[in-house]
């Protein structure tokens, strides 16, 4: 039987510091353009007007140094092609360009990069409608590379 050497659980405070040194270092250095980025992301998603007909669930938003998102949950009674068109016009207004489509766990996803590629703005729908009304979402992302898209 292999004896426990107690030696090396003295690695563990050193490695539980240097995590946090670094995480610390991280946010010291690309915090404050971190949160720039993330003001700039909400203030966009707050000027893209909803649907008359629509009414906001929920919003949060949230950000580390690397990315962060502002998200909008709707409710409405629409179609969802209605509500895919009206944002799809909204968002090419500002400069945004429609990537692709899919379907992921019966939600449709309308995905759109920014002009620069580095934000994300997604539409999420139900893939298909048995009552109304009911919920989709809107959400700006930013740290998101939109050639890996």
């Amino acid at each position: 039987m292999a004896r426990f050497e107690w030696k090396r659980l003295r690695l563990i405070p050193v490695v539980f510091v240097s995590v946090f040194v670094f995480a610390v270092i991280d946010y010291a250095i690309r915090g404050p353009q971190a949160r720039h980025k993330q003001i700039e992301i909400e203030e966009k998603l707050s000027s893209i007007p909803d649907l008359k007909s629509a009414k906001v669930v929920n919003s949060s938003s949230g950000f580390k140094t690397g990315g962060g998102y502002a998200r909008r949950i709707l409710e409405a009674d629409v179609l969802p092609d209605q509500i895919d068109s009206y944002y799809r016009q909204q968002l090419e207004q500002r400069g945004w360009f429609f990537l692709k489509k899919e379907v992921r766990l019966s939600k449709a996803r309308v995905i759109f990069c920014s002009k620069k590629g580095d934000q994300v703005a997604m539409i999420e729908l139900p893939e298909s409608v048995r009552t109304t009304p009911y919920k989709y979402t809107l959400a700006l992302n930013w740290g998101i590379d939109c050639r890996l898209q």
